[in-house]
This record gives C-alpha cells, sequence and structure tokens, in this order.
C-alpha cells in the first residue's frame, strides 16, 4: 500500500546524517547509490512523496509476501552450501570483497538451524578479519546452506547475556569504548515457557 511520507533533510550537499527525530505519524527514507541522488534531487524539504514498492522473485514475478521478513544486508555469501557472492548486484566494489574485516553474517543450516557469526578484526597481529570469500569459506564450514553478510567493521559486537563475546574494533583504550553505537541489531530471545 503507497505511503506519502514527507521528506526532511540538512540543506547541504554530500553524505547526510542520519538518525535524528522522526515526527509523529512520519517516516523516514533512506536511499544509496543512485536512489540517493534521484532522492536529493526529488526529496525538497516538506514535499510529499508517494511511495510505492513491488517484491518479485527472481524470475521477475511478484514474490507472496504472506509470510515473509525482510533485512536490509548483503552481499550474500553461500548459496546451496556453496560460496556465492552478489557483490556487485549490492553495490559492493571489488576491493570492498578482498578486504579483511570484522564480519557479521546470518546464515541457515539444512536442518533449519540459525547461524549468527561474529568474525574479529582491525587488530593487527592478533584478529585480522576476513574477506568476504572467507567468510562464506566459514559459513560453509558450519554447515551453512544459504548466508549473508550483514554488516562490518566497527558496527561487528555480539552480545550474549549482557555480555560482549568478541572484541571490538572502534578505537578506544576500554571494550565499552570500542562499542559502536548502532541504530539495529539482531536480536534473539527465547519463546515464552522455554
Amino acid at each position: 500500500m503507497p505511503s506519502s511520507p514527507t521528506v526532511e533533510r540538512q540543506g547541504h550537499r554530500g553524505p547526510e546524517p542520519l538518525g535524528g527525530m522522526v515526527p509523529r505519524g512520519g517516516r523516514a527514507l533512506l536511499a544509496t547509490g543512485t536512489g540517493a541522488a534521484w532522492l536529493r534531487e526529488h526529496g525538497a524539504p516538506g514535499r510529499t512523496l508517494t511511495v510505492a514498492s513491488r517484491v518479485t522473485d527472481a524470475e521477475g514475478q511478484r514474490a507472496d509476501l504472506a509470510h515473509a521478513s525482510f533485512l536490509g544486508a548483503g552481499p550474500a555469501l553461500v548459496r546451496a552450501g556453496g560460496t556465492w557472492i552478489n557483490a556487485t548486484t549490492n553495490g559492493v566494489s571489488k576491493a570492498a570483497v578482498r578486504t579483511r574485516s570484522p564480519r557479521t553474517a546470518a546464515g541457515v543450516r539444512r536442518d533449519g538451524a540459525l547461524l549468527l557469526v561474529v568474525i574479529d578484526g582491525d587488530r593487527p597481529g592478533v584478529s585480522e578479519g576476513a574477506s568476504l570469500a572467507e567468510a562464506a569459506g566459514i559459513l560453509v564450514s558450519l554447515g551453512a546452506e544459504d548466508a549473508m553478510n550483514l554488516d562490518g567493521g566497527g558496527s561487528s559486537t555480539m552480545v550474549v547475556r549482557d555480555r560482549v563475546r568478541n572484541s571490538t574494533s572502534d578505537p578506544g583504550r576500554t571494550n565499552d569504548a570500542r562499542q559502536r553505537k548502532v541504530s539495529n541489531a539482531v536480536v534473539v530471545v527465547p519463546r515464552r515457557g522455554r
């Protein structure tokens, strides 16, 4: 169902800061690449835009969304149990594909088990991180049938039972100082009665 968000943004060119208050009843639009250029051109402050979307499968047919979930991430790392990285489709440069960095990835094994993986990095001589191909290899070694890169760099943090379980990589002398403030997370909670 189309919606009509009102566009509010900073009055300058270049990368625009993320975050801030969304007015009650308002919506936020985020765009990258050519979409960002279009939004800057057409999304003047106070202007109303009509937003419509259509989700299609690999054959271009409208996807059944009755029981679907969406996650903004990428690129893919594993498909059908083998390395399959669609970096170009996701606008990821060749240099970024080869660079070793901290990584956060999610995968699903054949038995339906969810894999949530964080790979430390950016600590020369201690933990170097992984390239996307290396991250895919790790997921395959854990039995992933399908897997996707979620994020990386200083945002790669795993917390289990209120305790950080990896070595975060942002600058800082203490673990708390090295934790990056992020706006989203994948959270796993037990079902009721378990």
